[in-house]
């Protein structure tokens, strides 16, 4: 079983966070992109249009800003690079994992293990 989260903010204030857990998952990577994927369709839903996401997978973040195609993550890259040109503007960036402390603080509360996490940080939400 895998735990991840994410959460939503802008400079100022914290718009959203959420965590999921899912059987099966092939791999930390996979986890991690699922993560993605999960906030991107959680920024989708809130109206934002322009954001950067954050995660600390350097691997993955390389994929998606050099649109390296990696078998491990296929079907799922596919998708969050899919969902991301829905967006005004997308950026993905690397993120330290120092900063990751809240999420595996929660993560083990919930799954008894360290969690996955994405972050949306630099938002903007139509008429915010």
């Amino acid at each position: 079983m895998a735990g991840f989260g994410w959460t939503i903010s802008t400079a100022e204030t914290k718009l959203g966070q959420g965590f999921a857990a899912a059987e099966k998952v092939r791999s930390p990577f996979m986890a991690e992109a699922m993560a993605v994927f999960q906030t991107l369709q959680r920024a989708e839903e809130m109206n934002i249009t322009t954001l950067t996401l954050a995660s600390d997978s350097q691997k993955l973040i390389k994929a998606l800003n050099q649109d390296i195609h990696l078998m491990e993550i296929h079907g799922i890259q596919h998708d969050i690079l899919d969902l991301s040109s829905t967006f005004i503007s997308c950026i993905f960036r690397l993120h330290s994992k120092k900063s990751q402390q809240g999420c595996r603080c929660f993560g083990k509360s919930c799954f008894e293990k360290p969690c996955n996490r994405a972050g949306l940080v630099g938002l903007m939400k139509n008429g915010l």
